[in-house]
């Protein structure tokens, strides 16, 4: 498993490359400044994803259930 994990702040579920949203008309700079957003193809959910590590996604996960 990667060392840190990408997921959808509603669902959990963690997210793929093809979710992130493109900033088609905005520079790089300007798209690594914003931040990456997403749209959760679980829940629907459109915004910021939660980043964490690995480990500690487990036990939110574990918490969950």
């Amino acid at each position: 498993m990667k060392d840190k994990v990408t997921f959808c702040p509603k669902c959990l579920k963690p997210v793929e490359a093809k979710e992130f949203f493109s900033f088609g008309g905005m520079s790089d700079w300007r798209a690594n400044t914003a931040g990456a957003t997403i749209r959760c193809s679980n829940c629907g959910y459109s915004g910021l994803p939660i980043e964490m590590r690995s480990k500690e996604y487990e036990k939110l996960m574990k918490k969950k259930k």
